[in-house]
């Protein structure tokens, strides 16, 4: 049987969309039922459009040499995770690193994950551009400061990556312009190399492993799927965790809220949404999740404390 084209997988994508059986599928593409199986679960077909699925497989057909992830220990387990997403720096809340440090301080973790999201690229969507928003150049100039402030007590740091981290390197591909050009993220943003980028990562906790990513859009299904616990971001007004069993485990899933800005220009969007944005990040400590709120005063400033 043949490997897998990146043909075959959009027309694997099409016809799992079609809600086609495996081994329909298999004949309509000349694979065994068992490699449709397996390919369908490892690119988690039923839980991402069409169109996100062209874009990764053009992401990869690139093969750019970015923001390769680094060789980790999958065996070490950690007490204590401090987790957090979807800052979109430079339109972050203004008191959102104080918070963060203070998490970091009060908890002393021994891992450190962003769920993705931690810069906006503003200037880089596909969405009309508010003309009050500064240009890509000064966007990232001033990201790069807001990050600096980071970077003095989150040394090492496991990032997700997720939709607006990725926004340059997609109006790249839509342009026809090669990833072998691009620097990696942490060259652009002027971050340490300690600060390691990944579509997804899974850590052992005391209880279990855990995984991390910036959305999964199977639910408390797909939690049960890949057989553990799951961490994510993306949803601005999600900031919860919901729990489920079968007759051997507990899981859990687990949307950490974010930490941007709903007054920013970036923000003018969901202006109109009921749902708004929930502030906070998140605790694994000895594998149990903590949801940890950043608390505002009347007219949005931090309460300063996370008592």
């Amino acid at each position: 049987m043949r490997s897998w084209s990146t043909k075959d997988l959009i027309a694997l994508k099409e016809n799992i969309d079609k809600k086609l059986s495996h081994a329909a599928i298999g004949t309509i593409l000349n694979k065994t039922h068992n490699s449709v199986e397996k390919t369908t679960q490892r690119y988690r077909l039923k839980d991402i459009s069409l169109e996100e699925f062209k874009l990764k497989l053009e992401r990869r057909d690139l093969k750019p040499e970015l923001d390769k992830p680094e060789e980790y220990d999958t065996q070490k387990i950690y007490k204590r995770i401090l987790v957090f997403g979807d800052m979109q720096i430079p339109f972050h809340h203004p008191d959102s690193i104080n918070f963060l440090e203070l998490v970091y301080k009060t908890y002393n973790p021994d891992l450190i994950v962003c769920v993705g999201d931690i810069v906006d690229q503003y200037a880089f969507s596909s969405f009309d551009k508010n003309p009050a928003v500064d240009n890509a150049s000064r966007e990232i100039d001033v990201a790069k400061k807001h990050l600096h402030k980071l970077t003095k007590f989150l040394k090492d740091v496991k990032i997700c990556k997720g939709n607006h981290d990725e926004r340059l390197l997609k109006k790249a591909i839509k342009a026809g312009i090669p990833g072998s050009v691009f620097k990696p993220l942490n060259q652009i943003y002027d971050l340490p190399d300690t600060w390691n980028w990944n579509f997804e990562w899974t850590f052992n906790t005391v209880l279990s492993p855990v995984h991390f990513v910036h959305t999964y859009s199977g639910g408390m299904y797909g939690v049960k799927s890949i057989g553990m616990s799951v961490v994510q971001g993306h949803l601005h007004a999600e900031f919860k965790v919901i729990y489920a069993a079968n007759p051997m485990k507990l899981y859990w899933d687990a949307w950490t809220g974010c930490l941007f800005d709903k007054d920013s220009h970036a923000a003018a969007y969901g202006q109109a949404n009921s749902n708004k944005p929930i502030l906070g990040c998140l605790m694994i400590i000895n594998g149990k999740p903590i949801l940890v709120p950043m608390l505002l005063k009347k007219g949005g400033k931090w309460v300063g404390n996370i008592d």
